[in-house]
C-alpha cells in the first residue's frame, strides 16, 4: 500500500492552523481563532487566492489571443 510506504511513525509534522493559513495564501499577519481545529476547518473550506489569480490570469491570456 502506498501510504504504508511513505508513512513512518513520528517522522511527520501534523498540519497546524498556521500551516493551513499559509498554504491557502493568507498573509502572515492574519489572525485566526485560538482553537486550532476551528481555523483548520475554515481554511480547508477557503478558496486559495493564489490559485484563483493564476487561473484568471491564464483565462484572460487565452481570451485575448
Amino acid at each position: 500500500m502506498f501510504f504504508k510506504k511513505i508513512y513512518q511513525p513520528k517522522k511527520y509534522i501534523p498540519i497546524t492552523a498556521k500551516h493551513a493559513c499559509k498554504l491557502q495564501g493568507f498573509p502572515d499577519s492574519f489572525e485566526s481563532h485560538q482553537k486550532d481545529e476551528i481555523p483548520k476547518k475554515q481554511f480547508g473550506n477557503a478558496v486559495t487566492v493564489p490559485v484563483v489569480y493564476y487561473v484568471a490570469k491564464e483565462l484572460l491570456r487565452i481570451i485575448h489571443l
